[in-house]
């Protein structure tokens, strides 16, 4: 299991160094990542704030599933 997800981080990254459109996409989501850190962490309940978070990247995770894309 280790190995298999050690090849699929070392293929995700040989990708992002090659493709810029990747590269520019795995930028946006890591801005969007630490936007959402920094929400929950000021929160005045993380855990809360963090159960929000994991359930609108479910949602939309859904939704691109679904096709319903905007």
């Amino acid at each position: 299991m280790l190995f298999s997800l050690r090849n699929l981080a070392l293929m995700a990254a040989r990708r992002l160094a090659e493709d810029p459109d990747a590269r520019a996409k795995a930028a946006e989501l890591a801005r969007r990542a630490g936007r959402e850190a920094g929400r929950i962490s000021r929160a005045d309940d993380p855990a809360y704030a963090a159960g929000q978070a994991a359930r609108k990247a479910r949602d939309r995770l859904r939704q691109r599933l679904r096709g319903d894309d905007d």
